[in-house]
């Protein structure tokens, strides 16, 4: 979340660079969305990295939320090849975890009947 808010909507210039270096990443562009800038696809990265850190640190439907990232990481990760992968690997090891784990909230929430006070 600290880079979503840092590198993309306080200070997009370093994305908005690295978009201009790499622009295949702009994917809306070539889904017909041709006013969508490079500038446009840094705050709404950025938005959505936060919106999806909020909703894991908050235990907001943690696998399906896991399974979003982690579709947007493999399809970088085929993209730009083995480097990527290679940088992002703590990161594919905290969504492992993370989806093992799962939504510890409601594993609380199914406990078994409860039972009642002793007599005694």
């Amino acid at each position: 979340m600290v880079l979503a808010v840092h590198n993309k909507l306080y200070e997009p210039a370093a994305t908005y660079f690295f978009l201009s270096e790499h622009p295949y990443y702009n994917f809306p562009q070539y889904l017909g969305w041709t006013e969508f800038t490079h500038l446009h696809f840094a705050l709404a990265a950025g938005v959505f990295e936060a919106a999806f850190g909020i909703m894991l640190m908050l235990g907001l439907a943690t696998r399906y939320v896991l399974l979003v990232v982690s579709i947007f990481f493999v399809s970088t990760g085929i993209i730009s090849g083995l480097e990527e992968v290679m940088g992002h690997l703590p990161i594919f090891g905290v969504i492992a975890v993370l989806f093992v784990a799962g939504d510890r909230r409601s594993s609380d929430t199914q406990q078994g009947p409860l039972l009642s006070p002793s007599p005694a």
